[in-house]
């Protein structure tokens, strides 16, 4: 019997982000992949930052080394 990572399929479930003028930006995500869950929480410079600290926590015990933020688009 053979299993498949766990790092197949990651998929961000959840995210909030709070930012503002004069406060620390803070990012909370949960990802998901293959049912299990991972959830956890960051401040950073900027909601980006902030939330790729999160997913780079929550996935630290499973990932050899760091994710990569391969494209970033803003959309109105």
């Amino acid at each position: 019997m053979t299993s498949e990572p766990v790092t197949q399929g990651l998929h961000l479930a959840r995210w909030t982000c709070t930012s503002g003028s004069n406060v620390q930006s803070r990012g909370a995500v949960v990802v998901e992949s293959a049912g299990h869950r991972w959830e956890a929480s960051a401040e950073g410079n900027g909601p980006v930052d902030a939330l790729f600290r999160a997913v780079d926590r929550s996935l630290r015990d499973v990932l050899t080394g760091h994710p990569q933020l391969l494209a970033y688009d803003v959309h109105a």
